[in-house]
């Protein structure tokens, strides 16, 4: 996995090099949505938009699996099932999983 800031719309670039993503518009916060960008983060859980909403650069077959995913993991918490900490690695694991499919989608010759 690269290092350094990630733009949720054009990847990873390195750390301390810029506060901004350098495709961007100018002077954009990294954790503030550029104006091509939908989101900054991902989000989960029962009142997030679904995976291809906040993703459109995604295909609808993987955004499914990845609202699936959050939806699994969800409801396997609610029941129970999970510890809060499970969760949480099981949603950290997955926004890691999320960046690898947009990075993927964006620079499909480096895949």
């Amino acid at each position: 996995m690269p290092h350094g800031n990630f733009c949720p719309k054009h990847g990873y670039y390195p750390a301390g090099s810029a506060e901004k993503c350098p495709e961007c518009e100018p002077a954009m916060p990294v954790d503030a949505p550029c104006a091509k960008c939908t989101t900054a983060h991902v989000e989960f859980g029962w009142g997030a938009k679904p995976i291809s909403e906040q993703f459109p650069v995604l295909s609808g077959e993987i955004a499914g699996h990845l609202d699936a995913d959050n939806t699994a993991i969800i409801r396997c918490h609610v029941r129970g099932l999970l510890t809060d900490s499970q969760r949480d690695a099981a949603l950290k694991k997955l926004t890691k999983r999320v960046e690898r499919e947009i990075l993927s989608a964006l620079n499909p010759i480096r895949t």
